[in-house]
């Protein structure tokens, strides 16, 4: 905080910077030979500062107290003698000399409070992430019911209205949904800094929101997790998890609910000032609720609408000056950049009569403030503040001040380190995207120098404003420039020859040097309304807002019986609504300061003085309670309101629902397209692998689950699963060739289509078949198809996508596997999100109703399930299902999920009864958690290749190569892939063949 003194008749202390001359200031203390008694000391405090200060007499010194996040700041009064003493406190003989000031930094941290609010940031944060996790899972389901209703999972009649009722909430969703994790956001940070901006929101006192903070992150999870110890539970730490877990969010939810109130009231509090601005009250008298609503609303539209035009300049002035930064006479201001926007150029068109006026172009701009600026913030940058690091990570709509000359001046290296890291840090992120573009997706040098050059001209125009500031500097202090600076700013010349643009002329400065005063450069960006819409058609935009974006969606959600997604529909659009049209930044926006918040109810105030002015807020009895409801709003817009991560969440929410949206529209361009017509695959029966001794897995056999001694090896599973992809015809000849006897495994598909029919599945898009083994009785497999399509790929997000959000959740997070006992009920909570025509229609309740059906049908003993990628992971589902072992190659998992399944299963039954084989580096396995029964297989792809481990024909040849092609049943074939595609030895010969000869003889022949 800037703090500065000002004449001592009242030593004022202000966090804008203003203060005396020091020379008048020390003449003036000069004629003093007593110190100032206490209540001559006037302490202001900005509301910027985290609390209030407070006056604290030690010793007889007097000592004020600024307490920070973990430190304090003290100011001391100090008197120097003649005699050249400097005491605290005076004598009564003491002649004073100089009255001085001592600034003191303390520190009121320990170990022990760092660790306990490191604990409770951590907890809050993974609250927040879940909210995140719940978020993108409902977009997800909202999308994946447009995938239903359009009839892309089924031949069933298309319900267009239910679609375009999701497609229409879908904006609304990303506001609200955006807005409220805006909140959980503040709510961590608040957390890390000791709850300040909670107790201002609380209507308890600071000791009761302690106890209530202690209660929820510590007190109620302990006791529960206690007594469940007591009672003997064995769960007791998933108890102690899910109360902690319920607290901090029910906690967030109180915090969000503050936050809202107290946007409201600031914004109903601003509303009634607007007049001030506006004096022909063209939007209402703002009188009662109604008079309140409209006003609001008609600003927001108005703000929402007008057209504006951006001003960005660097300009020169005086850091001590009697004006404020708005009204200070800068020198040489001179415009950077000064655009229209789009909604500046239509309402220029519209203004025209033919469009009978419903835009108005005002004669004189209206500049519409920055809500920093309305909260009177603006950064000083100086040579002891600089750093490298600022200066990277730097706000760069953010207005600063950079101070060039004078005390605290930034150095030569600083001013040319700025404009350094611009350029490197730039070049570097293209140089490393640009590397790992050329290692993945392996493209020629040449084409990657072309794009990084094209890239370096484009961010190289980029670099005006860190330009300008380094021009400005430059000319101040007359200095040359380096080899390399000389070599940036010619590439930047040669790129504006290139699109046509001049170089800007420097600016002379003949005004004089104030000798010393700091001068600084101001970073300066102002907007300024240019057109503003009618009022009659701000109110049609209104309803436009209302029915599209609201009533239309709710209604269809709630005739069509979506009533869980109706009512959070509901709710986000009341929370996000609210905050939208109710909307205190706008209305800072167009004041330019928060002073009205906290206006007094009268000038003077008994028992002292009352002043507000540019955020300062003294007074004998009410400056507290003032400076509270001026911090607290300016906390809430400035952090919360306006917080920059709020455009990043609308676009992680506005991509990921662009990605979702180009797989449901690739799935119904495409529709079910697979690889049934695919070649057929070459198989050697004349060649052979031997088995590596190294690396031949202990699951090569798969005996665990078969009776009646069958020992069938691994990769027979893996062929199977493979010829899944593959028409029926296809299918069964490589099957013969791969057992080595005709009908040895026999697709029944009389069983499949008798199934479908019965239970009403025709023209579903699932795929499963039933290989029988006629010569050992009593034995079959079903087969799942595994992804193929990009409606597969949104069936995989249906099943998987929460327990693969929440795994990403727990890396991401510090010690997130605390977690890890409680994340399948986490996931099973957001069963509430999927509507019932989207559980029926999901592919796992197909494939176990069959297994189901093929069981009650009695003609086998011995029945398992099997099938790679999707297939795989439906194959674990419905085998924990319905209690059948399950072989799954690639395929997901389902610890995390097993609750969000119709009917759930256990955890004891997936560690029993499910077996998955995973390849090194392959991406799909690692969704959701293991079971305890899998077996890991290397994987011979390149490390660039992403996808390249997920392949099941090289998870087929990995299996034979090291488990040797003998099984009990037979030798197996080699498949000429193998070698040609995925770079294994060639397989040795039995006969006279050579295998470049077989592999072309049965191919052609094929």
């Amino acid at each position: 905080d800037n703090l500065g003194i000002s004449p001592p008749q009242k030593a004022v202390l202000f966090s804008e910077g203003t203060a005396e001359p020091k020379e008048d200031r020390r003449a003036n203390m000069e004629k003093r030979s007593s110190p100032l008694e206490d209540e001559d000391i006037d302490f202001v405090d900005h509301y910027s500062l985290r609390t209030p200060s407070c006056e604290v007499r030690f010793q007889k010194a007097l000592v004020r107290v600024y307490p920070q996040r973990y430190s304090q700041l003290l100011i001391e009064e100090r008197f120097q003698l003649d005699d050249g003493r400097s005491v605290r406190c005076l004598d009564k003989n003491d002649n004073v000399k100089k009255r001085e000031f001592t600034v003191k930094r303390m520190s009121d941290v320990t170990f022990g409070l760092l660790l306990l609010r490191l604990t409770y940031t951590l907890a809050s944060l993974f609250v927040v992430g879940y909210l995140f996790v719940f978020a993108l899972n409902l977009l997800l389901y909202v999308i994946l019911g447009i995938v239903t209703e359009l009839g892309l999972t089924s031949d069933a009649p298309a319900n267009v209205g239910l679609a375009i009722g999701s497609i229409l909430s879908l904006g609304c969703y990303v506001h609200g949904l955006s807005s409220t994790l805006v909140i959980a956001i503040s709510f961590v940070s608040d957390t890390w800094g000791g709850h300040q901006l909670m107790r201002k929101m609380s209507p308890a006192s600071n000791v009761t929101t302690d106890w209530i903070a202690f209660l929820v992150y510590i007190g109620i999870p302990l006791f529960v997790g206690a007594c469940a110890l007591f009672n003997g539970n064995d769960d007791w730490y998933q108890i102690l998890l899910l109360t902690w877990f319920g607290c901090i969010l029910f906690l967030s939810a109180l915090y969000a609910l503050a936050v809202v109130y107290f946007e409201i009231k600031a914004c109903v509090a601003l509303t009634r000032e607007i007049d001030a601005k506006y004096e022909d009250q063209r939007f209402g008298d703002g009188k009662g609720v109604r008079g309140l609503l409209h006003r609001a609303i008609l600003l927001r539209q108005v703000n929402r609408w007008s057209g504006s035009k951006h001003v960005s300049y660097i300009a020169r002035g005086n850091i001590i000056s009697k004006n404020s930064v708005r009204d200070h006479q800068f020198k040489n201001k001179k415009a950077l950049s000064e655009k229209y926007d789009l909604l500046a150029r239509i309402g220029f068109a519209l203004a025209k009569p033919d469009f009978k006026g419903a835009v108005t172009v005002l004669d004189e701009p209206v500049q519409i403030y920055a809500i920093d600026e309305a909260r009177g913030i603006m950064p000083v940058t100086t040579g002891y503040s600089w750093s490298l690091e600022k200066v990277y990570c730097r706000n760069r709509q953010q207005r600063r001040i950079a101070v060039v000359k004078g005390p605290g001046a930034i150095t030569k290296s600083q001013a040319r380190s700025n404009f350094a890291c611009a350029i490197v840090g730039k070049v570097l992120i293209l140089f490393a995207v640009s590397s790992f573009l050329s290692w993945s997706l392996e493209l020629s040098p040449f084409v990657v120098l072309i794009a990084s050059l094209l890239i370096i001209i484009f961010f190289c125009l980029g670099l005006r404003r860190d330009y300008a500031l380094f021009k400005n500097y430059r000319k101040i202090h007359h200095f040359k420039n380096s080899a390399f600076e000389d070599a940036v700013l010619t590439l930047r010349s040669k790129a504006l020859s290139v699109i046509g643009k001049e170089e800007e002329e420097e600016q002379s400065d003949d005004d004089d040097e104030e000798n010393g005063q700091s001068e600084g450069l101001y970073n300066v960006k102002e907007t300024y309304r240019v057109t503003r819409p009618k009022l009659w058609l701000c109110w049609v935009f209104f309803a436009l807002e209302i029915t599209i974006g609201f009533l239309i969606p709710f209604i269809i959600f709630m005739a069509s019986g979506f009533w869980s997604i109706g009512f959070l529909f509901l709710l986000l659009s009341l929370f996000s609504g609210l905050r939208h049209y109710l909307n205190a930044p706008m209305l800072l926006q167009e004041l330019g300061t928060l002073d009205l918040v906290a206006q007094p109810s009268s000038e003077n105030q008994a028992g002292g003085c009352v002043r507000i002015g540019r955020g300062v807020v003294s007074g004998k009895e009410d400056s507290e309670k003032k400076w509270t409801e001026m911090h607290r709003i300016s906390e809430i817009v400035g952090t919360i309101s306006q917080a920059r991560s709020r455009k990043l969440l609308n676009a992680v929410f506005v991509f990921f629902a662009i990605v979702l949206l180009a797989l449901l529209g690739l799935a119904g361009a495409t529709g079910d397209q697979s690889e049934e017509n695919a070649d057929p695959t070459t198989l050697l029966s004349d060649f052979k692998y031997e088995g590596h001794p190294d690396i031949r897995y202990p699951t090569c056999n798969v005996d665990v689950f078969v009776p009646h001694g069958i020992s069938p090896a691994s990769f027979d599973y893996a062929f199977a699963s493979q010829v899944a992809y593959k028409g029926s015809l296809t299918a069964q000849a490589e099957l013969d060739t791969w057992f080595g006897v005709e009908g040895f495994a026999v697709y029944n598909g009389a069983i499949v289509d008798e199934f479908k029919r019965d239970f009403n599945y025709v023209g579903s898009r699932t795929e499963y078949r039933l290989i029988e083994f006629p010569l050992i009785p009593g034995l079959a497999v079903v087969v799942v198809r595994g992804t193929s399509n990009a409606f597969d790929a949104l069936t995989d997000l249906q099943i998987w996508g929460a327990a693969s959000l929440l795994q990403m959740l727990r890396f991401a997070l510090p010690f997130g596997d605390a977690w890890t006992p409680i994340l399948h009920r986490l996931a099973g909570f957001m069963r509430v999100l999927e509507n019932s025509r989207l559980t029926e229609t999901a592919f796992y309740r197909e494939t176990t109703e069959f297994v189901e059906f093929v069981k009650e049908g009695g003609n086998y003993t011995t029945l398992h399930i099997t099938g790679h990628s999707l297939g795989g992971g439906l194959a674990i589902i419905s085998g924990a299902q319905t209690g059948i072992p399950a072989i799954a190659i690639s395929g997901p998992n389902a610890q995390i999920s097993r609750l969000t399944l119709e009917p759930p299963v256990t955890k004891a039954v997936v560690n029993s009864l499910t077996f998955n084989i995973i390849p090194q580096r392959d991406l799909v396995p690692m969704i959701d958690d293991r079971g305890i029964l899998f077996q890991e297989i290397e994987c011979n792809a390149p490390l660039n290749d992403a996808i390249g481990c997920h392949s099941i024909g090289r998870s087929v040849c990995q299996l034979l190569f090291a488990c040797g092609s003998t099984a009990l049943t037979g030798t197996r074939p080699i498949p000429c892939y193998c070698h040609d595609d995925f770079g294994f030895p060639k397989p040795i010969a039995t006969g006279n063949r050579t295998y470049e000869d077989a592999c072309s003889a049965d191919a052609n022949r094929r």
